[in-house]
């Protein structure tokens, strides 16, 4: 696990024994309400920046996944995708003050 803030970790499942990266991630959400009280949302995808893309759109209180498929097709998917997303969801500290 690398933790990025206070709030914010990236955990690399690529050797873990669980096959789906779904519920692992519910689990650990789930956990998270549970012991704080307070909700998560989760990124999941073969990159971190791809990971922290499906997370800001999976917030709040949810989980996206980008697979290895929409991944696949390459630049097209890439550029349809990201028009869904502003810009200042794309670029770290970026935002308005």
């Amino acid at each position: 696990m690398q933790a990025v803030s206070c709030d914010e970790a990236f955990l690399d499942v690529t050797d873990s024994e669980v096959e789906d990266p779904k519920l692992l991630a519910s689990s650990i959400r789930e956990e998270i309400y549970k012991t704080t009280g307070c909700t998560a949302s989760a990124g999941i995808a073969g990159n971190m920046l791809m990971a922290r893309i499906a997370t800001r759109t999976a917030k709040p209180n949810g989980q996206y996944h980008i697979t290895t498929e929409k991944v696949s097709f390459g630049y097209s998917f890439i550029q349809n995708f990201c028009l869904f997303l502003s810009f200042q969801n794309l670029i770290c500290g970026i935002m308005k003050v």
